[in-house]
């Protein structure tokens, strides 16, 4: 096979059969909720070229549909979708099964080998929802998204002054995925900017980023600087879509915001020196500046983010490092996801319990009003607000990131999860965790703890509140930053 490579890219093969290579591994989408999903297992044959773009599962084994070439051979089928897996390939009497453990070289080579031009693909189709779903609603949601793509959305949105000709994908792979979306770096006019899709196989995602999308534009009215700038919407239609392999747009919707930053708190908080560095040019402090100064400073940027955004009735559900992103002028959201939710003027509402990460969030408190709670209205709004006060789901898991810049091997994944744990058996209780795992009981290898101990204590003090399982006991945001640990 003649391949013609750029960075991250395979973009050239006489089969009509392209591929791409991300940097990150690929798979099933991991949740944080649990998940349901119909599984399909059905077979075409399509002719070379066929019009499809594939790249490797994890480990760089088997094969996925990652995008359909528009006017190609598989798409004139209205068989294959992206996200369908390759179980095993027939061409003539040759043979090539159990492809999850081939290596994806492999399989594009004896695609690519094979004299004949008719290729039949065994494929299996896992449509995903990241949130419990009965079958028949499954079933019944994606007849509606098929039948939707060969009809088309009657209207397009697009941003004033946003255009898909003037937005170009910048290759290199995918920057990151989460369970309903994917983001890419990309450029707008002479801006760097930030694009992200729905991910086509998931149950509910092409609703999430509907409703990211309102978020976003309340923030960018009512809570600028809190997140990245968003720069607006562009809607593509199936029948003008373009291919990501080649810096077009695909079909759906794309948002877009600044890229502002490279740097996440999450990959800072691996590298002592490496968090100095960023917090100190981010928020112009002095190279010599104290441990304690870098984390006043992150801090107390992380909480008036949050009371931006809590101000405006907005409560983001997925506060973590990686969501963090350090800037010229300090640190911000990178976006508001799907999780988000709107309670100033009710938006992706979820009665009862949403998504959410494990390790930020008590696992009593996984929703933003109970299921039994009265459906916010503009009328009651107010008192749901005072009453449930949904605002402090976020400040529990402002409380494990502090945690985690004053305690440093909290920044490992797996001591992360220790702890969590630890910290449950103690009900959530710092000053009974501190008694029972101290530093010989403990393997999260806790070893100096003086910016939580200065001050008589006063980071303790500020951790522990804002770890209170009780919420009407739990710190807010404007009480948070008149603590004396500032």
């Amino acid at each position: 096979m003649s391949t013609q490579s750029t960075v991250g890219f395979v973009i050239q093969s006489h089969s009509g059969c392209f591929s791409r290579r991300s940097r990150s591994s690929v798979g099933v989408p991991r949740g944080t909720v649990r998940r349901s999903s119909i599984r399909h297992e059905f077979q075409v044959t399509l002719e070379k070229p066929l019009g499809i773009i594939l790249q490797p599962n994890v480990g760089m084994k088997g094969a996925r549909v990652d995008e359909i070439r528009y006017g190609g051979n598989a798409e004139a089928t209205g068989n294959v979708y992206a996200g369908d897996v390759i179980q095993s390939i027939q061409i003539n009497k040759s043979v090539l099964g159990n492809c999850d453990t081939v290596l994806f070289e492999d399989i594009i080579s004896f695609i690519s080998q094979q004299s004949s031009s008719k290729v039949k693909l065994y494929l299996v189709r896992c449509e995903i929802s990241p949130v419990e779903a009965e079958p028949a609603d499954l079933s019944a949601y994606w007849g509606a998204k098929r039948k939707e793509k060969i009809t088309g959305r009657a209207v397009l949105r697009r941003t004033v002054g946003v255009q898909p000709e003037d937005i170009r994908i910048l290759k290199g792979g995918p920057l990151g995925e989460g369970s309903f979306g994917t983001v890419f770096r990309g450029r707008w006019k002479d801006k760097d900017v930030v694009l992200k899709c729905a991910k086509p196989n998931v149950y509910g995602a092409i609703e999430f980023l509907d409703a990211e999308l309102e978020l976003n534009e309340t923030v960018h009215r009512l809570a600028k600087g809190s997140c990245a700038r968003f720069y607006g919407c562009c809607e593509i239609d199936q029948r003008n879509e373009g291919q990501i392999y080649n810096g077009t747009l695909t079909a759906g919707l794309w948002l877009m915001w600044e890229y502002c930053g490279s740097v996440t708190l999450g990959e800072a908080l691996v590298d002592a020196k490496k968090l100095l560095d960023v917090t100190t040019e981010s928020f112009n402090l002095p190279r010599t500046a104290k441990q304690q100064e870098v984390v006043k400073a992150i801090l107390s940027s992380i909480f008036e983010n949050l009371q931006m955004l809590h101000t405006a009735g907005i409560v983001h559900r997925d506060v973590k490092p990686d969501n963090l992103i350090f800037t010229k002028t300090g640190l911000v959201f990178i976006d508001l996801g799907g999780s988000a939710q709107c309670l100033g003027r009710p938006k992706n509402y979820i009665p009862g319990e949403g998504p959410a990460d494990p390790r930020y969030c008590l696992p009593t408190d996984i929703y933003l009003l109970p299921k039994e709670s009265p459906t916010p209205v503009d009328s009651n709004l107010l008192q749901l607000w005072e009453h449930y006060q949904p605002e402090k789901f976020d400040l529990f898991s402002a409380g494990i990131i502090m945690l985690q810049i004053c305690i440093p091997s909290l920044s490992h994944p797996d001591k992360l999860t220790k702890f969590k744990s630890e910290l449950e058996q103690c009900d959530f209780n710092l000053q009974k965790w501190r008694t029972k795992f101290d530093k010989s009981a403990s393997p999260v290898g806790v070893s100096d703890v003086s910016v939580l101990d200065a001050d008589e204590g006063a980071g303790w003090d500020l951790a522990s509140q804002l770890l209170k399982t009780d919420r009407k006991e739990r710190i807010s945001t404007v009480d948070a930053l008149q603590h004396r640990f500032f």
